[in-house]
C-alpha cells in the first residue's frame, strides 16, 4: 500500500490553512500555557504526513511517509524527536523501477528560535535507519540511512493541540557500507504534524 500525497497539494494547503489558523487561535490562552508550551520537560505525542520530490539523479522518483512519534524538551525551546515510520517510493531511476515500500526510525533535535503565544518557527535536523523491502535506490541496498533537515512553523489550534507545517530536505543512502557504489536519493518537499502538548 503507498500514501502518496502531492507536494503541490500541500503547499496549497498550508497557504490556504496558514493566515485563518493563525487568526483563529484561541485567544484564552493564558500567559502560563504560553510560556510553557515549549518549556524543559515538555512532553509531545504527534502523528505526520510528508511527500518529497526527488532532486538532480533522484528527480524521476517521489517518496511518501507516515509517522507516529514522541517529543521531549530537554530545555526551553529546544526538543528531542522519535519517530517511527513508513515510507513509500515511486518512480524509476536510469529506467529500473524503483516502488519500493520500506520502515524505518527517525532520532531529530527541534529548536524553536522564535516562540510566540500561538506559534513559533524552528529548524530541525536528524537521522535514522531505513530498512526498505526491496533495494532503494536500484543498485543499492535495503538497509539504508536517512538524514534530513529542515524549517517549520508551530501553530496553536487549542490549548493544548498544535498542527506543524514544514519544509525539509531528505537524503537516503547506505554510506557505501554494503556495496561498491553508493547511490543516493535527494529529495525536497513538505510535510504535516499533529501534535498534541502534555
Amino acid at each position: 500500500m503507498k500514501w502518496f500525497l502531492s507536494t503541490r497539494l500541500i503547499m496549497t494547503l498550508i497557504c490556504i490553512l496558514l493566515p485563518p489558523l493563525i487568526q483563529a487561535a484561541p485567544d484564552n490562552v493564558t500567559s502560563e500555557q504560553s510560556a510553557s508550551f515549549l518549556s524543559k520537560g515538555k512532553k509531545i505525542t504527534f502523528i505526520s504526513a510528508g511527500n518529497y520530490s526527488g532532486i538532480e539523479d533522484s528527480k524521476d522518483i517521489n517518496i511518501s511517509n507516515l509517522s507516529f512519534g514522541k517529543a521531549y524538551y530537554v530545555t526551553d525551546g529546544l526538543g528531542l524527536y522519535g519517530e517511527v515510520l513508513a515510507m513509500a517510493t515511486q518512480g524509476e531511476r536510469d529506467g529500473i523501477d524503483a516502488d519500493v515500500e520500506g520502515i524505518g526510525a527517525f532520532f531529530a533535535l527541534r529548536w524553536h528560535f522564535i516562540r510566540m503565544k500561538n506559534w513559533s518557527l524552528f529548524l530541525n535536523h536528524g537521522i535514522g535507519p531505513l530498512l526498505f523491502f526491496e533495494e532503494f535506490p536500484p543498485g543499492g541496498t535495503k538497509l539504508n540511512g536517512l538524514t534530513q533537515y529542515g524549517v517549520g512553523m508551530k501553530i496553536r489550534i487549542s490549548n493544548s493541540k498544535f498542527i506543524n507545517l514544514g519544509v525539509r530536505h531528505i537524503h537516503i543512502s547506505n554510506g557505501k557500507g554494503f556495496v561498491d557504489d553508493n547511490p543516493s536519493y535527494d529529495g525536497h518537499g513538505a510535510y504535516l504534524e499533529l501534535a498534541q502538548h502534555f
